[in-house]
């Protein structure tokens, strides 16, 4: 089986041939050889592309699709959050999680449950002061002068091999349907992807989109 070790003919249909692998982990195994890091690896891998499996005591039915956890949740809900955000951390190679168990915080993660397997979240705040994406000043900066307190993505994602199939615009969706708003009335943490502002603007024209730091 692939944890095993590395088999021959799918060697490199599994990972790249660079020293990092798209999922975000050093290939260290090629170079030492090392079959418990290949395995490793490969576990993560797989949650990488597929979804975090629930844990034991998580009803998938209970959660209803989509789950919102807040950091101070059950300590097995508070985790699964947690382990989505370190794929998404290690994958964007950001210096830290943006999601900790145990942590008192008003972030909160929605989270898209698919049978018994994790493969989606977006981070949700609330900001006292977004901006206009549009509406700049000579100098190009955008002011962050509106005092509304507003439900403001920080960030989504997605397992790979769930991606271009519409999860991420049916998430968005969801966030907005339970922070009482329209997709285009969210605000979205800068800076963006192009993926991230392909997705914050097909709910809307991007002059208009709002937009909070």
């Amino acid at each position: 089986t692939i944890l095993d070790g590395p088999p021959k003919d799918s060697f490199d249909a599994l990972f790249v041939k660079s020293s990092r692998c798209p999922c975000g982990l050093t290939n260290y195994w090629r170079q030492y050889g090392d079959k418990k890091a290949w395995r490793e690896h490969a576990l993560y891998h797989m949650e990488w592309w597929d979804g975090v499996v629930l844990s034991p005591g998580l009803d998938p039915y209970t959660l209803d699709g989509v789950a919102c956890i807040y950091a101070n949740a059950p300590v097995r809900e508070a985790r699964l959050a947690e382990r989505l955000a370190l794929l998404m951390q290690r994958e964007m190679h950001y210096d830290f999680s943006l999601f900790h168990a145990d942590r008192h915080s008003d972030l909160r993660a929605y989270v898209v449950i698919h049978q018994y397997s994790a493969v989606a979240l977006a981070f949700v705040r609330i900001t006292e002061h977004f901006g206009i994406y549009g509406m700049t000043n000579e100098k190009g900066y955008i002011h962050f002068d509106s005092l509304t307190p507003t439900p403001s993505i920080v960030g989504i994602f997605v397992c790979a091999g769930w991606r271009r199939q519409g999860v991420a615009q049916l998430l968005v969706r969801h966030v907005a349907k339970s922070e009482g708003c329209r997709p285009n009335e969210l605000a979205w943490s800068l800076p963006l992807s192009e993926a991230g502002m392909v997705l914050a603007t097909s709910f809307g024209p991007k002059d208009l989109l709002r937009v909070s730091r």
